[in-house]
């Protein structure tokens, strides 16, 4: 802690020394840097996200190169994604800076399913290790979820929509802005009565219903002289039928999971020496809880009942300051701690998991440089912790810009890691000397814009994970016995066409590997790829998309053996129609073709489904 305090000290005397300078650093409490300098990452914008109707968080995460998006059943039920081979857990995802994966989670991972698209006006992500810059949990990506924030004058948006498996969503916000303030708040409701969870062709004619609740709201104040303060505030809860697994005989038709999530964070910000130096000072606070009961039926015996609370706090300062012209730097520390409790009563057995603490303390410093043609950001990073002990994390990411051919090439290396979960600590499986997960990645990339509106990029990369931390059956608890290997290759492509079209396009080329069997990892495809062709004349707007994904190892719910998902591929098409400024039809059809298949094995997907719905803005 002595060497970043120093480093904050001296950044003010540098600010100093820099006044001649003219550029100027911005903060955003939701974004960390011009993610467009970045390589590897992937923003979905707002005209995307509009033009994708009330989809889950999941739904959208779908057509991003190198990103896996796996389902264990139909809309509503548990969503996993794997950023190039890496786990699920291995991501962290944050809404507005706040982290909102689980605590109490043995992985502390986060389900996908329970976010919706509502009131996002930006996704970032981050591909590969980002440890440097964003510590624990970020050893495979990120996941930067950014809301709207009011403009000036009054807007109000509603939206509803209906369709099959007896989908009801409905949604309404307000934001603004007035002199030196501005506001959004927003709400969305969701339900719908089906299919089954586990795959309905496997004999499973039982359907799941899901609903899903959310309200958000941001405020935020800034001054003339770049002053500013932001609060954000989010809800959302989710209710759930499952299955008992997957598979025949699947079925459970009193199986339910609710989930409650609260959230709320504020930043103020400043800059100092003609805002050479600009500072921020934010705390976040979160508190979730999670349920699962199960009664005895007809076909399982068993009653169960689970409950899972966990709190999450977070206090940080960044700083960051221009050095000259083409330099900056960038410092910051952090202190995150988190907490969880459970209690589980199987068959009348209680079996309670005591309250549990862990806090790690990070420190970070990150330089960047654009001097001409040439690019470089680079950093390192310290995290400490009772159960980490120490863990260094660094990075060196150098470019250089043929600024003729609008053509740029990079080339990065980079570690990440993640501590252990306070499941795998203090669980009755725990194991108090585990290590923290790591990760190692190289990429190179070569990005190109054509013109204003086309362009592309192609990334190799490869990435080793060690120390990774799964239940040890020898001992009878979790340890530190496993490795893993992902290596492939990942491009994107945009293009206008004329002025109506646009075509948007993914491919993601992975292979995977389990270094103690030499057996591909689970659920990674080795191909997938998507592509979107886009017709906007006022007042239509048109899209189809084609999605393909090859076929992958899996792992059977009832044996628990290894088996092989077939490929499938889908078409996906939506349509809006402008009646009015204030008032749009619009219409969406999944799985044109009436594809069965599955992401999970032993459940099943949606097939053919249509659902029509209005939207406005006022």
């Amino acid at each position: 802690m002595l060497w970043i305090a120093a480093l904050l000290t001296a950044m003010g005397a540098l600010a100093h020394a820099a006044e001649n300078t003219t550029e100027k650093i911005i903060v955003e409490e939701q974004s960390f840097k011009d993610v467009q300098t970045m390589p590897s990452v992937t923003v979905i914008g707002a005209d995307k996200i509009r033009g994708r109707g009330p989809v889950t968080l999941g739904d959208l995460l779908r057509e991003v190169a190198g990103v896996t998006v796996v389902r264990s059943g139909s809309s509503g039920q548990t969503t996993a994604v794997f950023i190039r081979g890496a786990e699920s857990r291995h991501s962290l995802v944050l809404l507005d800076g706040l982290e909102v994966n689980d605590p109490s989670h043995v992985s502390r991972g986060f389900d996908f399913s329970n976010l919706g698209s509502e009131n996002i006006e930006r996704i970032e992500v981050y591909r590969g290790p980002q440890s440097v810059r964003f510590g624990s949990d970020a050893m495979g990506g990120v996941i930067n979820i950014i809301t709207k924030q009011g403009r000036e004058g009054w807007q109000g948006a509603y939206g509803t929509e209906v369709g099959s498996y007896r989908t009801r969503k409905i949604s309404l916000g307000a934001a603004g802005a007035r002199e030196q303030f501005h506001y959004s708040i927003a709400g969305a409701r969701t339900e719908a009565a089906g299919p089954s969870a586990a795959d309905h062709a496997e004999g499973n004619p039982e359907p799941d219903a899901s609903r899903r609740l959310s309200l958000s709201s941001r405020a935020g104040w800034s001054s003339k002289d770049h002053w500013g303060a932001d609060l954000t505030v989010r809800t959302f809860e989710t209710q759930n039928d499952l299955d008992y697994d997957g598979g025949p005989t699947g079925d459970d038709i009193d199986y339910r999971t609710s989930m409650r999530h609260f959230l709320t964070g504020a930043e103020i910000h400043g800059g100092f020496f003609n805002e050479r130096l600009v500072s921020s000072l934010s705390a976040h606070f979160g508190t979730l809880s999670r349920d699962y009961n199960n009664y005895p039926d007809a076909a399982h015996a068993d009653e169960y009942h689970e409950h899972f609370t966990a709190q999450t706090s977070k206090v940080a300062t960044r700083q960051q300051l221009t050095l000259s012209e083409i330099a900056h730097l960038e410092g910051s520390v952090a202190v995150r701690t988190e907490t969880s409790r459970s209690n589980s009563i199987y068959n009348g057995t209680p079996s309670p998991q005591p309250f549990h603490q862990n806090t790690i303390i990070g420190e970070s410093l990150i330089y960047d440089l654009h001097h001409r043609n040439y690019l470089l950001e680079t950093g390192a990073r310290h995290d400490e912790s009772a159960s980490l002990g120490d863990v260094y994390s660094y990075s060196f990411k150098p470019g250089y810009s043929f600024s003729d051919l609008n053509l740029i090439l990079r080339a990065g290396f980079s570690t990440g890691f993640k501590a252990p979960t306070l499941y795998q600590l203090h669980s009755s499986f725990g194991n108090t000397e585990l290590k923290p997960e790591k990760s190692t990645a190289w990429e190179f990339s070569l990005e190109r814009e054509f013109t204003a509106d086309s362009g592309g990029s192609v990334t190799h990369f490869v990435n080793r994970y060690r120390d990774l931390i799964d239940y040890d059956t020898v001992l009878n608890k979790y340890g530190n016995i496993k490795e893993a290997r992902s290596e492939g290759a990942e491009a994107e492509l945009h293009h206008r066409l004329f002025s109506r079209y646009r075509l948007r396009g993914a491919y993601t080329h992975l292979m995977t590997e389990d270094r103690a069997t030499g057996l591909k990892l689970f659920r990674r495809p080795q191909n997938s790829a998507s592509l979107e062709m886009q017709w906007s004349e006022s007042p239509w707007e048109v899209s189809a998309v084609y999605t393909a994904v090859s076929r992958r190892d899996d792992r059977t719910p009832v044996t628990g053996a290894r088996t092989s998902l077939h490929s499938y591929d889908l078409v996906d098409l939506r349509a809006a129609y402008r009646l009015e400024s204030w008032l749009q039809l619009r219409g969406r059809i999944e799985n044109l073709f009436d594809r069965r298949y599955q992401e999970s094995a032993g459940y099943g997907s949606s097939r053919l489904a249509g659902y029509f719905g209005i939207a406005g803005e006022f």
